[in-house]
């Protein structure tokens, strides 16, 4: 997999899609060679949040920047000045943005911060959600969030699952949906995310994309409290 040569990407999506996962990990492999910021923007899902990962996140290279507690579930009509401060240079951002239209509007702040020809905009996309099952689905639900925040995507990146028991073969099925929809908005696909049990057998299945293998870091909080019970 190549970096983007973009100092900022942005990760946006529909609700369920998994950018948050792909935003975080893509933060955790850039710091693998310099200091990255994510900023956290996703004021819309509560249970899925970057900046949940805050510590495991830090310990490892990635400072997370976002709107103070009291925004977390309000509107962002402007961007807060610690928001600001982290889409400054230099050094690489990671933009984790809410999902949907509502989170997407969030993305209209950004247009006097972000200069162009400096970051690239990605729609992560699960196949196996409710809206985005087909071509047709994902290629209507990327335009209704384009226009909701105000710029376009640049890329798409694939991440098909349904769920912590995903098998290979329905990554694979659900890629082929999403390279068909990249087909038919021109864009392409930078990166295929599989969890690390099962990347190695899609690699070598000849995707025809290259492989991401993430780490599960959101999990919901009744999937916290039974690991915090066996530990």
């Amino acid at each position: 997999m190549r970096a983007s040569d973009r100092r900022v990407v942005v990760f946006f999506g529909s609700l369920g899609s998994g950018k948050t996962e792909a935003a975080l990990n893509y933060a955790l492999w850039l710091a693998r060679t310099e200091p990255v910021r994510l900023v956290d923007l996703d004021l819309v899902t509560p249970l899925f949040r970057s900046r949940d990962a805050e510590g495991a996140l830090r310990r490892r290279g990635v400072m997370v920047a976002g709107p103070p507690p009291e925004l977390w579930l309000a509107d962002l009509p402007v961007l807060p000045a610690q928001v600001r401060a982290a889409l400054a240079p230099p050094g690489p951002v990671v933009l984790d943005v809410g999902g949907g239209e509502a989170g997407s509007r969030v993305m209209g702040c950004l247009a006097a911060f972000l200069v162009p020809g400096e970051y690239e905009a990605w729609f992560v996309v699960n196949p196996y959600r409710p809206f985005t099952r087909t071509p047709g689905g994902i290629a209507s639900s990327l335009r209704a969030m384009e226009r909701a925040a105000g710029f376009s995507a640049t890329g798409l990146v694939s991440n098909p699952h349904l769920g912590a028991e995903t098998r290979v073969e329905e990554v694979l099925s659900g890629h082929r949906v999403v390279r068909e929809a990249a087909s038919e908005v021109g864009l392409a696909i930078r990166f295929l995310c599989v969890t690390r049990d099962r990347a190695l057998e899609v690699a070598r299945s000849g995707v025809g994309d290259p492989v991401f293998p993430l780490t599960r870091f959101m999990k919901a909080p009744w999937e916290r409290s039974a690991e915090a019970q066996e530990g």
